[in-house]
């Protein structure tokens, strides 16, 4: 069943113009039904109500969804093809393209949701992240990064960091224009440092940032070298002069990251709305829970799916970090990308040198548009001795690669956000997902790793860890 369908057909259209299809059409909205029981429920004679269910049927408003036998006469039963149906074709010189129509009225629908059923107002979120989350002061200047499809959530936050008396900038951007730049313009151009670019980073306090790149898969046709050169560019432009900045990332989902991901648009964001309004305060109790557990513990067991498990010890009072959702500006640094993610609700950890064995299980991980499944990943005194997947392996053998000739857990992270139940296969919600377990692979031979490159985390799901005070495992 789909969230929404444009009906452009006349027939189609036609074929609601009859109020007991209208009627039978938002039974089988909400739940599917055979013609006998349709008849039952609304006291109309089965003979009358199969005539309008085939009529239904035929113009793609139900579907047969299963059957079954009854005293040797198959029963079929249906169910709509939408949740919500658009009815409409707009005439005229300037008659909106069926997708224009789509995105409009799936985008009126996600708020009507957001605002009526999950009860979170735009405003409100805009109000905690800029004055709590953030904890955004006077005269600070605040870059807005993302694209005009967050532009609701954006622009309130702009509202909100004025009212807070600092100033913010919006600046646009979205995957169909970095696209076209890789696509118009030489490495040479891609890989200098934009002079606005540089300015913004050189004088901006808070730097935030809306996942704005809705599908990696968008550049998976480009050459990468021309995806490297604007890399080098924007990496340019952020180590030239001062970079005390605070950088924030928020990880706002799109209707093209949901499919990427095979994925229903619609779970995707209402998990995001709600993991977004899950209270500072909740998370940093949480948080010290784990940390006090976690810097009383000598030895951690940590069990996950498919009969896998990892065993580490934590060096004494475990120097621990916790993302609640609160960005900690003793924490900003020159050499970081991202200083907090959003949503919250995660703690991070790093086991003892040569002390962390066993294996894990990861179910999927997704780069650039390929997907790698059913992940198994062994490990000896902290390092990658073997790895198998059953599809995607030479994707994964490449990011090993990337990582180094030898391979090695440098920190652990443990999501805690309540309103995150499951792995989602999305970068910005997966390190938060309740009792989800993050690895993240160095090499050990380096001692700061990747210091403006992006970490390689992979992420496993439903684990158990089990504290212990001393002694072993």
């Amino acid at each position: 069943m789909q969230d929404l369908k444009l009906l452009r057909d006349s027939a189609a259209i036609k074929a609601l113009g009859h109020p007991l299809r209208l009627k039978l059409l938002e039974e089988l909205i909400r739940e599917a039904a055979s013609v006998q029981q349709l008849a039952d429920r609304m006291r109309e004679v089965h003979a009358k109500l199969f005539y309008h269910v085939k009529e239904l049927e035929k113009n793609g408003l139900i579907e047969v969804v299963g059957e079954q036998q009854v005293n040797g006469i198959t029963e079929r039963f249906y169910r709509a093809t939408a949740r919500t149906f658009y009815l409409g074709q707009a005439v005229g010189r300037f008659s909106p393209a069926e997708q224009t129509v789509v995105s409009a009225v799936h985008s009126d629908l996600l708020r009507q949701r957001r605002e009526q059923e999950l009860r979170i107002n735009h405003r409100a979120v805009a109000h905690e992240l800029v004055c709590h989350a953030l904890q955004v002061k006077p005269g600070a200047r605040v870059v807005l990064e993302g694209a005009s499809h967050q532009a609701e959530l954006l622009e309130a936050m702009l509202l909100e960091c004025r009212l807070a008396g600092a100033e913010g900038f919006l600046r646009l951007m979205n995957t169909s224009q970095i696209r076209q730049m890789l696509l118009e313009l030489s490495p040479e151009q891609l890989a200098t440092a934009p002079p606005f670019t540089t300015f913004l980073y050189s004088h901006t306090d808070l730097w935030v940032s809306l996942d704005a790149v809705t599908t990696t898969a968008a550049f998976a046709d480009l050459d990468p070298a021309k995806v490297q050169a604007i890399m080098e560019g924007e990496l340019k432009a952020y180590t030239q002069g001062p970079k005390r900045f605070a950088a924030v990332e928020i990880g706002y989902p799109t209707p093209e990251r949901a499919l990427e991901l095979g994925m229903d648009y619609a779970l995707m964001y209402d998990t995001f709305w709600r993991a977004i309004s899950t209270p500072v305060t909740e998370l940093a109790c949480r948080g010290r829970e784990l940390a006090a557990q976690l810097q009383a513990a000598d030895h951690i067991r940590i069990a996950s799916g498919a009969d896998a498990e990892l065993e580490l010890r934590l060096k004494d009072g475990a120097d621990v970090e916790i993302n609640s959702g609160q960005l900690d500006y003793s924490r900003v640094s020159a050499e970081r990308l991202s200083d907090l993610t959003l949503p919250g609700g995660q703690i991070l950890f790093r086991p003892q040198p040569r002390s962390l064995n066993g294996q894990l299980f990861i179910p999927r991980y997704l780069h650039r548009g390929t997907e790698v499944q059913n992940i198994r990943l062994k490990f000896a005194q902290g390092e990658l001795v073997a790895w198998e997947a059953e599809a995607g392996q030479e994707t994964l053998r490449s990011l090993l690669e990337m990582v180094g000739n030898r391979v090695a857990v440098g920190k652990l992270g443990l999501g805690f956000n309540p309103n995150v139940p499951n792995l989602t296969g999305y970068k910005l919600l997966d390190p938060v997902a309740q009792n989800a377990l993050g690895v993240m692979l160095v090499d050990p031979m380096v001692a700061e790793p990747l210091d403006l490159a992006l970490p390689f985390w992979l992420y496993a799901e439903n684990t158990i860890l089990d504290f212990k005070e001393g002694g072993d495992v």
